[in-house]
């Protein structure tokens, strides 16, 4: 199977990443070009028969558009994430939107989500920066591009003096390689999260608590826009088969449960409240 690893030129977290990468792992350059760039491919024996292309494109990866063209099955976006807070966190998230496209992608419409390898990143991700300053968490769904292949972002925040810092770049180095490595379509019961905030608190725990994998993640401020249509769409936009949707129900507010619970009676699919799930 075919991983693609995309960094964004002269994006400071995503050239951080990056250079780990050509530091940690063999790469070589292929006689291989996508936009003029040299695709430069992983050589290794220690990761059970994939192959890693690391891609470079001259775009900010939330516009990229053509990623649908690469040459591989599953994309991983390395890059930067911004809060107001300043907080130094590793993060890694589905992409979509819940209402405009305000930061790429398409207005009300999702990228495919890979849930297991979601769920393999964001639980090596915890691991690997552990003793770290970072605190590792995923992020609901958010921003572009679209795209129809799977696909995942990972990203160091959420200051410059982050995006450079080089126990991030190794930290999310490791973890993508890693995460490839292991990577296998075991059967596993996926589910698509909806409620509490951006950060995903009880989503997280979820991940790395239970056999569970989670899809895309609607946090309650942006429930207001989901309706039977959409959340069918979010299902559709999952590599593997949905089994139920995950409710973080202590995470909604009345109004926003109210607006739920007709959609949810008219919806041929499961429906489970996080407490129900958790160890």
């Amino acid at each position: 199977m075919k991983f693609g690893i995309i960094i964004s030129k002269d994006n400071p977290a995503g050239e951080n990443i990056k250079t780990s990468l050509l530091s940690m792992y063999d790469f070589n350059k292929i006689n291989n070009n996508f936009e003029n760039i040299n695709v430069i491919e992983i050589q290794s024996t220690n990761i059970n028969d994939k192959q890693i292309n690391l891609y470079t494109i001259d775009e900010n990866c939330v516009y990229f558009d053509n990623s649908d063209n690469l040459d591989a099955k599953i994309l991983i976006f390395a890059t930067w994430h911004k809060s107001k807070s300043g907080e130094k966190t590793l993060t890694v998230h589905p992409t979509g939107n819940y209402d405009e496209a305000n930061y790429g992608g398409l207005s009300k419409q999702f990228s495919k989500v890979p849930a297991i390898l979601f769920k393999e990143m964001y639980n090596k991700l915890s691991e690997n920066a552990k003793n770290s300053i970072f605190e590792a968490s995923m992020e609901a769904t958010h921003h572009g591009p679209k795209t129809e292949k799977p696909s995942l972002f990972i990203e160091i925040g959420s200051l410059e003096s982050e995006w450079k810092n080089k126990d991030a770049g190794n930290i999310i180095a490791k973890t993508i390689y890693e995460s490839i490595s292991d990577y296998n379509e075991a059967k596993c019961e996926v589910a698509i999260g909806i409620g509490g905030m951006h950060y995903c608190n009880n989503f997280n725990k979820i991940m790395t608590q239970t056999d569970i994998a989670i899809s895309h993640m609607c946090p309650k401020y942006n429930v207001k826009f989901l309706n039977k249509e959409m959340i069918n769409d979010m299902i559709t936009a999952t590599y593997e088969n949905v089994s139920f949707l995950l409710l973080d129900w202590k995470g909604l507010s009345g109004e926003e449960k109210a607006h739920l619970k007709p959609i949810l009676e008219i919806l041929n699919i499961e429906w489970k409240k996080v407490k129900q799930v958790k160890n």
